[in-house]
């Protein structure tokens, strides 16, 4: 027994003199509280901190001379095909030159087989109608693809939302706000695309980013808009 406390205290003599004097369990406990209340880990190479203090630009396209252009090409097309639509309602309608395209004959050269197929109301109607509902065509693809077309993507302050700004058939731009977890994005920037299509929950097409715009924030466009999402 005398042993066995001689040893017990030459141990302690041993520990206090490797500690510099100080408790084993206490030295042990000052180190385990420093680094449990010590500063935050710091934010991993792969981590982005989206929780900006002010709005922040993700993506940019200005492009303002070609949807102009195609404003005046669209434009142009509804006034070239209404005046189509005119004339092959108003070609025939004097009856002498009805006449005098009828009695031609068999020896008719094909524009004046179509000129003959036009005295007949159906298919001068017929090619009203068409003409009508091209231009109205060609007016409702140009304005779709404008409005598809992102111009910019602002990270609003706080990092929970974006504000997307589009082109305009009528004006230059329009936008509007979205949270982030109503957007998912089909195709990564790395991607060999033109484009970057972009899913809004509650809007039936999708929006396009041209990949020749500027991302000022690759990373934090990647870790923010550029995720896919699931959609409910």
């Amino acid at each position: 027994m005398f042993c066995l406390h001689s040893f017990s205290a030459l141990l302690r003599r041993c520990q206090r003199a490797h500690f510099g004097g100080r408790n084993v369990s206490t030295t042990w406990a000052a180190r385990t509280t420093k680094s449990t209340h010590g500063p935050a880990a710091k934010t991993l190479p792969y981590e982005v901190d989206s929780n900006v203090a002010k709005n922040t630009e993700l993506y940019r396209y200005d492009n303002f001379r070609v949807f102009a252009a195609l404003r005046i090409f669209s434009v142009s097309q509804v006034f070239l095909w209404t005046y189509l639509a005119h004339a092959s309602k108003t070609l025939f309608d004097d009856p002498s030159l009805v006449s005098k395209v009828r009695s031609e004959g068999d020896k008719r050269t094909f524009a004046q087989t179509i000129a003959e197929k036009l005295t007949v109301d159906k298919y001068r109607y017929g090619l009203v109608a068409f003409c009508l509902l091209f231009a109205n065509g060609v007016v409702g693809a140009a304005s779709l693809y404008m409005l598809r077309s992102v111009r910019s993507v602002v990270l609003l302050k706080g990092g929970q939302s974006v504000y997307i700004q589009t082109y305009a058939p009528f004006r230059n731009l329009r936008g509007f706000q979205v949270p982030l977890d109503h957007l998912n994005c089909l195709h990564s920037r790395g991607q060999k695309s033109a484009y970057i299509s972009l899913k809004v929950k509650g809007r039936w097409f999708y929006f396009m980013l041209d990949q020749k715009g500027l991302f000022p924030h690759p990373s934090l466009f990647d870790q923010t808009v550029g995720l896919s999402r699931t959609l409910k």
